[in-house]
């Protein structure tokens, strides 16, 4: 079954009922995907060996949140504490939706999570709280401005762009930011030589780690 660790993803999926697949979570290899065009989120869900990727209702994940339930999704998606059973719509585009996803959360050269360090980061419930109370209700139409200062530890500027003398700051959080790594990683040499075909270089050097990696993410054996 899946992990009772849903926390609120449901919450990100759509209600536009013209688009039926926003409206439920996506499971595929290991990881839930939320989406509703504008935002989107992947969560792990530790799923077990009966568990088969597909949809799942947003329904089912807010009711196994709020009893403490796991899931069960095979051909139908079931939430133990209350013994529901819900339909699995069909997941046309999703699949596809999800390989986009997960290639943009590989991120460009300095953005990836596992290797770099963030330029500043908050609390995301005060963050939350401090856009509500500037921007009122409703969940889109209310633009708002962050402002970085010099370093991480540096006040952040946020306003509201439809208004631009409301105004806020927010304090970042004080953490032991992970190091970013100085070894060249496969996918920042991918990225490199990417970059430097983009730009209509008549020649491309490759050598030394930049050659190394980029032969581990293309998988080319090197003869002895």
């Amino acid at each position: 079954m899946l992990s009772s660790d849903f926390r609120k993803i449901d919450l990100v999926c759509s209600d536009d009922e013209s688009r039926p697949e926003l409206q439920c979570v996506y499971l595929s290899n290991g990881y839930l995907y939320a989406a509703d065009g504008y935002i989107g989120a992947r969560l792990p869900a530790y799923p077990a060996d009966k568990d088969t990727d597909g949809l799942i209702p947003k329904e089912a994940i807010a009711m196994a949140r709020g009893t403490d339930s796991s899931i069960a999704a095979n051909k139908t998606v079931r939430v133990s504490a209350c013994e529901c059973t819900f339909d699995r719509p069909e997941a046309k585009k999703w699949p596809k939706r999800a390989e986009r996803f997960d290639r943009l959360l590989l991120g460009r050269a300095g953005m990836r999570p596992e290797t770099h360090k963030p330029l500043v980061v908050f609390d995301a419930q005060l963050l939350g709280r401090l856009a509500m109370s500037i921007c009122g209700e409703g969940i889109y139409g209310h633009g708002v401005g962050l402002y970085l200062g010099d370093s991480p530890n540096a006040p952040v500027l946020i306003s509201t762009m439809n208004d631009p003398t409301t105004k806020a700051v927010l304090m970042p959080m004080q953490h032991n930011l992970p190091k970013p790594s100085n070894k060249l990683d496969a996918w920042h040499a991918l990225d490199r030589l990417k970059a430097t075909i983009a730009c209509d270089a008549d020649n491309v050097e490759l050598k030394g780690d930049l050659l190394d990696e980029l032969r581990k993410v293309l998988c080319v054996e090197v003869e002895e």
